[in-house]
């Protein structure tokens, strides 16, 4: 018995090659994503034509080095400062923050994260200020 007609195989695709892009795109996204996590500070706002003698306000100045609370020179999380800022939530002052203009805008924000974190409700962030 001749067979004259032989069943021809079908070349099959290879899944290698699509696999490997999958991978290389799992491999790029796992790169230039970034897991921070992002959180927002909440500021009340004052109505214009409040004086801050009005509302007892406290000034807690930033410098690159250290912080300022209406004057008094502290470092930046210093136990003192700490106890003060406590002091503030605890009487629910108001504070004002004003920063130098060389100081960067991540102290602020740990500072504003920081004052939370304490408890303090009553903030206002001041224009930058030159000396």
């Amino acid at each position: 018995m001749l067979l004259s007609h032989v069943p021809k195989r079908k070349n099959l695709i290879s899944l290698t090659p699509l696999i490997d892009v999958v991978f290389i795109l799992l491999l790029f996204f796992m790169i230039s994503s970034h897991f921070n996590q992002y959180r927002s500070v909440e500021l009340n706002t004052v109505a214009a034509g409040t004086s801050a003698a009005q509302q007892n306000w406290k000034l807690l100045l930033i410098t690159p080095e250290s912080v300022e609370l209406n004057g008094k020179l502290m470092a930046m999380r210093d136990a003192e400062l700490t106890t003060t800022l406590q002091r503030i939530a605890a009487q629910e002052q108001s504070l004002t923050i004003a920063a130098l203009h060389s100081v960067p805008l991540q102290h602020l924000v740990s500072l504003l994260d920081f004052c939370q974190t304490l408890g303090v409700e009553k903030l206002r962030i001041a224009e930058s200020v030159t000396r």
